[in-house]
């Protein structure tokens, strides 16, 4: 039996950062204009920004799985053609589609 990828290769966390960045530059934006932190605001946001990012990803890979274009790509890498886990584990596409609802709620919570 073949390793499967972890929930982190599923999601591309590696990506993360760049919702998680522009969360935090404007966060210290409002900080310097309003002279506070508003916590709550902040973890509000950064859920649904996070949970937002990550329901693009999985269903980017969904979608190019199904459609058939992550076949095609030939050239694959880190920054294009998705993380190729659906190509190399096809009945993962249950717990993809869980990935994808749980980051949707995540971002409507």
């Amino acid at each position: 039996m073949k390793d499967q990828p972890g929930i982190a290769k599923m999601i591309r966390a590696h990506f993360l950062s760049s919702i998680i960045a522009p969360i935090i530059l404007g966060t210290l934006l409002a900080v310097h204009l309003n002279g506070r932190l508003e916590v709550l605001n902040f973890m509000i946001v950064l859920i649904i920004g996070i949970g937002l990012h990550v329901a693009t990803n999985v269903y980017n890979d969904i979608y190019d799985t199904i459609q058939g274009t992550d076949k095609v790509n030939v050239h694959r890498n880190e920054s294009s053609g998705g993380s190729g886990v659906l190509l190399d584990n096809p009945e993962l596409m249950g717990k993809m589609y869980l990935l994808d609802r749980i980051g949707l709620i995540m971002a409507l919570a």
